[in-house]
């Protein structure tokens, strides 16, 4: 890894609590809204926001058992996050983005 891929990296990772924290605050419904219907919402967020709100909700186990997906593009997408989550998790800090999205919610 060459010193300005490390630069791009550290500099994702700094902005990373900020960046995920405006993405939940520009939801274009509530936040509970977010995971209900037959087709939610969430499940057409950036893959590092369905990580970080899996990692604290657990929310794929309960959408799994509750949506139908004859065609599997659902269950796919969970592979995928529950996948994804081990590493993004070995490089952020999940406190600091709990807090982050607690501030963002209580607004």
């Amino acid at each position: 890894m060459t010193v300005d891929h490390l630069d791009t990296l550290n500099s994702r990772l700094d902005t990373f609590t900020y960046r995920i924290t405006n993405r939940i605050k520009g939801f274009p419904l509530s936040f509970d809204e977010m995971f209900e219907g037959d087709d939610p919402m969430i499940m057409k967020a950036e893959i590092e926001v369905q990580v970080v709100l899996n990692a604290l909700l657990n929310f794929t186990q309960r959408l799994r058992k509750r949506l139908s997906d004859p065609l599997a593009i659902h269950s796919t997408r969970f592979d995928l996050i529950e996948n994804y989550q081990p590493f993004l998790l070995s490089w952020i800090d999940l406190g600091r983005v709990k807090q982050g999205i607690q501030k963002a919610l209580a607004c």
